[in-house]
């Protein structure tokens, strides 16, 4: 599965989360890294947009494995996406802000 091809199928709200892509991220971890990095910053860019479609789960799918990997390249890109105006950044990612604070939280791998 390509890089392209992984992100296409993180974006949309499915029945069930899209296991083969997150798996096929973690194994090509290296190559995803500069993708996940620059879907992040389309998102920030693109925010406004984003908003009017119900269950884009991009943002949520690529702070979760850029959190996963510990890439340092992400800091800015994450900083610069929780920096939003308003509530947007809460309002993309949903819940998945107040479900960080768990103690054991699940890993990808």
């Amino acid at each position: 599965m390509t890089a392209a091809e992984i992100l296409r199928q993180l974006e949309p709200l499915g029945p069930k989360p899209p296991r083969k892509a997150l798996r096929a991220a973690v194994a090509q971890k290296d190559a995803i890294i500069p993708e996940l990095i620059a879907a992040l910053d389309r998102v920030t860019a693109q925010a406004g947009e984003l908003l009017k479609i119900d269950g884009y789960m991009l943002p949520i799918y690529a702070l979760c494995l850029l959190a996963e990997f510990r890439d340092p390249r992400a800091f800015e890109p994450i900083r610069r996406f929780f920096s939003l105006p308003g509530e947007q950044a809460l309002d993309l990612t949903g819940d998945l802000i107040a479900g960080t604070a768990a103690p054991n939280p699940p890993r990808l791998r």
